[in-house]
């Protein structure tokens, strides 16, 4: 059923080597691990999208789709989980994560401080640490969010099959 669910959202192997960017890749898409729909794989694929998402802005699909090929998890939802950030969200989660990267580095908050006084290397600094931060917890977050959902789902089909078979709820 998860699988079956996942499935519908992802390109198939075959849409993606039929693109014409993409064919001179096609040996690499023969791997048959960045295809299987299995809770580690999408766990992991999702983990690796995020981290690379948020990580880094502009490059973030070809290093997800490397991380997904060197880790051996599911390469379209390593693809997908890069969507968490986009042309629209980068600001807000820079804006985020600089503030979060000044209270981790213990600096003074830009607004406080003075525009002439501000160094680009601490602005830079600042921003990188929490950009690690989000992305390091996005990674974790996506990780455990997509294996206990799908464990959840598992389980809950399991009680209904086994209510099934024992004829339904019976009342004490």
């Amino acid at each position: 059923m998860v699988r079956k669910t996942i499935g519908r959202w992802l390109p198939s192997r075959a849409a993606i080597e039929a693109n014409p960017s993409l064919r001179w890749m096609s040996p690499a898409f023969s791997r048959p691990w960045l295809w299987q729909l299995n809770r580690r794989g999408v766990a992991t694929g999702a983990a690796v999208g995020v981290f690379f998402g948020l990580l880094v802005p502009v490059v973030q699909i070809p290093l997800a789709v490397a991380a997904a090929w060197l880790l051996r998890c599911n390469l379209p939802v390593a693809v997908a989980g890069t969507l968490v950030s986009n042309q629209l969200t980068y600001v807000p989660i820079w804006l985020l994560a600089h503030e979060t990267g000044q209270w981790v580095l213990g600096q003074e908050p830009a607004a406080a401080a003075a525009p002439a006084a501000w160094e680009w290397s601490e602005v830079g600094f600042a921003l990188a640490t929490g950009l690690s931060i989000f992305a390091v917890g996005g990674a974790l977050l996506a990780y455990c969010v997509v294996h206990g959902g799908w464990l959840g789902a598992v389980w809950i089909r399991a009680l209904r099959r086994h209510g099934r078979r024992n004829g339904g709820m019976q009342k004490s």
